[in-house]
This record gives C-alpha cells, structure tokens and sequence, in this order.
C-alpha cells in the first residue's frame, strides 16, 4: 500500500534535524533555547530546526514516489547596499576622537571584514572567506544528505531539472549543492537550468512571483511596523556613548550593527560585534525582524498568501503528474519567496497576529 504517494521537502527552511543531518555545522547545532544565530534574521549562519520529536523517515509500510526541494541560498556577504552601509557606519565609529572603552574596545585595531566591494552580494566560500560557515559548506552538506535520503528518485538517464532565482549567490547555492548530489557523475550538461529573471517588468513566473504581482503590497503595513517599540536601541546607544563620550552612534546605526555580526561570522566564523548585545537585546531584535518578514512575506503579510499562490499552484501540478519523467524537482531562491510560499500553504500560520506593541 502507498499511503504517502508525493513528498514536499522545503529545504533548509523546513528541516528538522534528521532529514538534513549535517547540514549545519556541529557547533551551531541549536540544542538550547538561547543562541544568538537564531536571532539574526536567517543572515547569519545556517542553523538546524530542533523539529518536534517526530521522525522524518518514511514509514515502513510507505513509499516517496516524487520529491520538490525549496531551499535559499547559502551563508553570503550583504548586498551592495547594506553593505556600503556597514562600511560607512564602522567608518563613522572609528573616527572617534578617543580611546574607545566597554563593549567597543575592539574597535581600536579592528578591520572591517569585507576586503573588496565586489564580493558584495556574493555567496561565501572556502576561497573568499576563512570561516568555517560558508555559503558553500551549507550547499555541499545539503546536496550530499538529500542524496542520501532521496537518491533511489534519481533517475541518471533523465537530466535533473534546477530551477535558479537570477541571483548569483542564489546560482552559486544551486551548483554546489547539485555538485554534491551527482558527485564524480556532475556535469552541467545533465542539468536543465531554468534561471528566472527577478525583473518585474517581466511578469508573473512560478518562482519570484512578487515581482510581478502588482496586488501584492510588502509595505502596506509599515506604519504599524513603525510603531514596535525601539527602547532597546536606545539603550544600546547609551550604553556606548556611556562608556565612550561623544561617541557619534544612532539606533539606527545599532540596528545595522547586528547585521555586521550576522554577516561578519558567514565570513570569518565570529564576529566581535556579536559581543556588545545581551542576550535581551538579541531576542528583541530577532522579534523586531520576525515582524517584518511575517507583516511584509509571511502569513501576516497583505496578499503574500495570493502571490505565493503562483508557487504553490506550479508545486501542485507538478505533484499531480502521472507517471513523471522527472521525480525530483529544485528550485534554489530567496528566503523572501520561501516566506510567501510557506504563507500560502498554510503549515506555520499562528493563531493570533503577531503584535506590533511588544515582544512576543
């Protein structure tokens, strides 16, 4: 009897821990409630789901006839924008006419992690970064479980189709993980690549659907994002300025300077910036971004469950197919699109609102 005819896997969004074994690092294996890396706002290393106590294993009497992967891209240097931000903000910090003191004291000999603008949007690797969280680890470590764990799908004889967000990093993430599915067999003649464009000039398509979505409005609920308290950068501001008088520090500077930390450990695999919050004010900022993906992406989000209805529909074609020729589907994108996904199907939506007024 097939009692499980499709599977759905939605890549390093979804997993619990023993459908991707490995995939994480050992040392960011999430085995306490507290951990600052799950509290970046997914820029920061890969981090492993702890799950619910329940197997992921097929069960005996079972059988996985197809299979649809969904996974962002690896650990990865800040955009061009965001980047240049950082720059400047740790620019700003080191024009200090002063001895810095506390939780800054680092800064008096520090250099900025990123060496060269270009690598700006890029993904991390053993040949850009010297941490041990790269962009590429995550990639080869999830290709080589999938594989394990859904290999008797693939048929050689077949090419393996690879759908790919035109993002370079995002490209990069699909290459090497299909690198470590296919093994000594990888070649990219026996992929067929779909790189679809992230251009909303160019209209709907099953992937990135909210750039062509003109119903879809991630900012319709910015005002009320506005109002979530923001005490805690201002006493991290004071915090500074305390110890260093004069200092020219905002909140919003604050704010970025998590960012720094996420990004900084994706390339050197620590961060000294990671040393200046306390645990209170990492959960805060967690929150304050969980907000935005669940108000702009997620289920909170205005239409987002309507955009990725675009994806969701294309999955459940491609789930209704008899007898497929192909019986393993990737699709490598942006966490944005993994969000809108998972939004229109259901699975995580909580039951009451998350609240602009207060951490929950």
């Amino acid at each position: 009897m097939v009692a499980i005819s499709k599977v759905l896997s939605s890549g390093l969004i979804f997993a619990s821990q023993d459908q991707f074994r490995n995939v994480a690092g050992p040392e960011l294996a999430a085995k306490s409630q507290y951990n600052i890396v799950k509290y970046l706002a997914a820029a920061g290393p890969y981090i492993q789901n702890n799950g619910f106590g329940i197997s992921t294993s097929t069960p005996p009497q079972c059988e996985v006839e197809h299979v649809q992967l969904y996974m962002r891209h690896g650990e990865r240097f800040p955009g061009l924008a965001a980047g240049q931000t950082h720059k400047q903000i740790v620019d700003k910090l080191q024009s200090y006419n002063g001895i810095f003191n506390g939780d800054l004291s680092f800064l008096n000999d520090y250099e900025y992690y990123v060496p060269n603008e270009d690598l700006y949007e890029y993904e991390t690797t053993p040949a850009n970064s010297e941490g041990p969280y790269t962009g590429y680890e995550t990639a080869i470590r999830a290709g080589g479980s999938f594989r394990a764990k859904y290999g008797h799908l693939y048929d050689p004889n077949e090419n393996l189709p690879i759908f790919i967000a035109a993002s370079f990093r995002v490209y990069e993430t699909a290459l090497n993980f299909a690198t470590s599915f296919l093994g000594e067999k990888y070649s990219e003649k026996i992929l067929d690549k779909v790189i679809v464009t992230e251009d909303k000039d160019a209209g709907f398509n099953s992937l990135t659907p909210r750039w062509g979505c003109p119903a879809f409005e991630p900012n319709h609920y910015k005002d009320q994002l506005s109002k979530f308290p923001t005490t805690y950068l201002d006493n991290i501001v004071s915090r500074f300025t305390s110890a260093n008088p004069g200092l020219n520090i905002t909140s919003d500077d604050a704010f970025q300077l998590f960012q720094i930390c996420a990004y900084e450990m994706n390339s050197r695999g620590y961060s000294p910036f990671c040393d200046i919050f306390t645990e209170d004010e990492f959960v805060t900022y967690g929150y304050h971004n969980d907000l935005t993906f669940y108000y702009q992406w997620g289920p909170g989000g205005y239409n987002s469950k309507l955009a990725g209805s675009v994806q969701l529909n294309a999955t459940l074609n491609l789930l209704k197919e008899e007898n497929p020729k192909n019986k393993i589907w990737l699709t490598f994108t942006h966490d944005s699109d993994i969000e809108l996904f998972s939004s229109a199907l259901g699975l995580f939506d909580p039951i009451d609102a998350l609240p602009f007024d207060r951490v929950k």
